[in-house]
């Protein structure tokens, strides 16, 4: 039986890999960097802990703050992108 991902498929995930990749594209490479690491895109999820002892004794609470503006500014030219609006934009979460 062939178990390969099907020309869908791969076409789908080159679609969001580039999406992630032109969506990070407005980040700092703080943001990026903080980004690619609690999600694992360069490797392992790591904690919010670890990704703060990272950039010098960071709290993790200073590490979310930056995650969530990221998010933030991310889901922001997405939805500029795409021409939503917020509130159907947070439908599609």
């Amino acid at each position: 039986e062939d178990t390969s991902p099907s020309l869908e498929e791969q076409a789908n995930v080159e679609y969001l890999n580039n999406l992630i990749c032109y969506l990070k594209s407005c980040l700092s490479s703080k943001q990026r960097d903080v980004i690619d690491l609690l999600f694992g895109f360069d490797g392992e999820e790591l904690t919010l802990d670890v990704v703060g002892s990272m950039y010098g004794g960071v709290t993790r609470e200073r590490v979310r703050q930056v995650k969530n503006r990221s998010l933030s500014k991310m889901k922001d030219l997405y939805q500029r992108k795409n021409g939503l609006e917020r509130g159907n934009f947070y439908n599609y979460l």
